[in-house]
């Protein structure tokens, strides 16, 4: 059967995106990965992909984020979320997932749309930022402690050209 116009635009649209494009049934079930997906997390095929429980390509803390991301998206709620891969379930660390409930003519939901985009790099930059900030402010401690140290040594400088002097004085 020839696809229609719309179809041929969809499928266009989706494998031209560097970002995994999915479509869920409302058993969670995937029913559509597009070929950036299909590299991210080692999938053979859309049978291959299709047999799998997505969420197990995740540790279980974002697993269980995904889930309850999933749910609201049955209830109509669209969301993002940040998750992590395990090493086997994606060749990207991190990504920010988006939700969108898909809805038929009727306005009943009959699936989810996810659309994952790779921050593993963004999550590594913030990282080193926040270990810099943890260096420079251990290091803004040794200074201001140097400082407080300088200012206590001019003072009992002072204080001992000052016994110098009134000792002189006698």
């Amino acid at each position: 059967m020839p696809l229609s116009e719309k179809e041929i635009l969809f499928n266009t649209l989706a494998q031209s995106s560097s970002d995994c494009i999915k479509l869920f049934d409302t058993e969670g079930k995937m029913l559509f990965i597009n070929k950036a997906g299909m590299e991210e997390h080692g999938y053979k095929d859309m049978e291959d992909a299709g047999e799998r429980d997505f969420a197990d390509t995740m540790i279980s803390e974002s697993k269980d984020y995904f889930k309850k991301a999933f749910a609201a998206a049955l209830r109509g709620d669209a969301s993002s979320l940040e998750i992590q891969h395990t090493e086997e379930g994606a060749n990207r660390e991190f990504c920010l997932e988006n939700f969108t409930p898909i809805r038929d003519a009727s306005g009943a939901i009959v699936g989810v749309l996810g659309i994952s985009r790779d921050i593993s790099l963004r999550k590594k930059m913030e990282e080193e930022l926040r270990e810099r900030i943890v260096d420079l402010e251990k290091a803004n401690k040794l200074m201001i402690s140097r400082e407080l140290k300088m200012i206590e040594l001019k003072n009992e400088a002072q204080a001992l050209k000052e016994q110098i002097s009134s000792s002189r004085q006698l």
